[in-house]
């Protein structure tokens, strides 16, 4: 009997020793850069620093790079501007010579924040392409489009 008290009063310690402990804080969660002034800055500096900066740059080898991390800030802000039309259509001039991580990017942007708008460039990169990536990512572009029609 003495056995199954001491049993009792241990396990009843045990559970409550073990109702302190916590594996997390129950601290309300917070980021900073979810405030609307962070992402304003975010968003300044995205098109300031990086879309503009780099989309300002002639595109060659060295520079495809800084176009590609251009591309994706455009599609992470929505960024649309006249003039970075004008340079989505001097990269696709020079595309059969650009590597095909630029070409993803490319076909990426477009479709996010250009569908339907360069149509015959990204019909031209699907039937001249043999990487199944690049050609999914063309072929949904396509589509995406198609669908617009058909509806």
């Amino acid at each position: 009997m003495i056995q199954r008290h001491c049993l009792i009063y241990f396990f009843c310690w045990i559970v409550q020793a073990a109702n302190g402990l916590q594996a997390q804080s129950l601290a309300p969660l917070y980021a900073k850069d979810t405030k609307a002034a962070a992402r304003e800055r975010l968003y300044k500096n995205l098109v300031q620093n990086t879309i503009i900066k780099n989309f300002g740059l002639s595109l060659s080898d060295s520079t495809e790079e800084a176009w590609m991390d251009a591309m994706y800030a455009v599609q992470l802000t929505r960024y649309t501007a006249p003039w970075i039309k004008d340079r989505v259509t001097y990269a696709f001039s020079t595309i059969q010579s650009r590597s095909l991580a630029f070409k993803r990017s490319l076909a990426e942007m477009l479709y996010d924040t250009y569908p339907g708008i360069f149509e015959q460039q990204v019909s031209d990169l699907f039937n001249h392409t043999a990487d199944p990536l690049l050609l999914a990512i063309c072929g949904e572009y396509l589509l995406r489009i198609g669908n617009k029609y058909h509806q």
